[in-house]
Parts: structure tokens; sequence; C-alpha cells
């Protein structure tokens, strides 16, 4: 494995933090994913002079702890290290997260895509 994943690979995404979810003894879980390419050109009488690229890949994990309160974390770092971290991150943030109002699935998360 790549020390640095570079696309959003679903498959291992899930294996590892379903992986360190076990670990950390967390039962609820889910992640949002984002990933940008941006590319520009800069253009002076006709001819281009400088090209910029950029590309963005991130995720958020959101975790409820045994108490249902949720914690909230992001990571540009999908390696094993990194991910570990975030969702240890986002378990260690649950304990702030607000006890009489935490968020749920929607009921079309359980459902085939």
């Amino acid at each position: 494995m790549q020390s640095s994943i570079s696309l959003l690979d679903v498959k291992y995404l899930f294996e590892k933090l379903n992986k360190f979810g076990s670990e950390l003894k967390i039962d609820k879980w889910d992640l949002g994913a984002s990933s940008t390419k941006d590319i520009s050109v800069q253009v002076q009488k006709g001819e281009s002079k400088q090209l910029k690229g950029s590309q963005k890949t991130s995720i958020t994990i959101r975790v409820w702890n045994k108490s249902n309160q949720v914690g909230i974390t992001s990571t540009t770092d999908f390696t094993h290290n990194g991910l570990r971290k975030a969702m240890k991150g986002a378990l260690e943030a649950s304990h702030y997260g607000n006890k009489n109002e935490a968020p749920d699935f929607s009921p079309l998360a359980h459902k085939p895509l």
C-alpha cells in the first residue's frame, strides 16, 4: 500500500475505519468526502505565462460515543496512521458533544445506493 492515497478509495477507507472503529470500541460512525481539481492559466498578450494546478481531497469523520454524543474531525492524511489519528480525534471530540441533541443517520442511509 502506498504511504499516501491520492484518490478516494472507498473500499480502503471503509476497511481502515471499520478496523479502527472496532479497536476503539466505536459502534457508530460515518464519513463525508470531498475531492476537487483546480487548474488555471495566466495569459498575457495571447500567450500562456503560468499554469497552476491543485488537487484537494479530504474526509470528515463523525463518531458517536456510548453516550450518543457526536464528535467530528477531518483529515487529508489517508495513511494508516492519519486515518487512525482522525478516528481517535473524533472519538475524543465526542465527549464535548451535546447530550440533548445528537444528530442521527437519515433513514435513507441504510438503503442500497
